[in-house]
């Protein structure tokens, strides 16, 4: 049973991100999905720390996460990438597209 949780949950959780929360992600979830997917990961992630006899470690990866998460909407409204919220619930920033060369004939 723990190899089925070992590799299960880490599998569902890189399929959650890559759908919901990548940048480059395929589903166009609204931001309150996107961040509840979020949490559940991470704060997973910190709460399995605790849970194998690692508080101190548990504790110090949170609050590595919610400082990256501050640090990450700080540099977002300053670049002016952030998302207007009048733009609706799905409203979210996307990578910047390259520009392909024109093809020479």
């Amino acid at each position: 049973m723990r190899w089925v949780l070992g590799l299960g949950v880490p599998i569902i959780a890189v399929v959650l991100w890559a759908l919901f929360v990548a940048p480059e992600a395929t589903v166009e979830a609204p931001a309150a999905v996107r961040i509840a997917i979020e949490v559940a990961i991470l704060g997973g992630a910190a709460l399995a720390l605790v849970a194998t006899g690692h508080p101190a470690l548990g504790i110090a990866y949170a609050l590595v996460v919610v400082a990256n998460r501050i640090r990450k909407e700080r540099a977002l409204r300053r670049s002016g990438l952030h998302p207007d919220p009048t733009e609706g619930p799905s409203a979210r920033p996307r990578a910047v597209q390259r520009q392909q060369a024109p093809s020479v004939p």
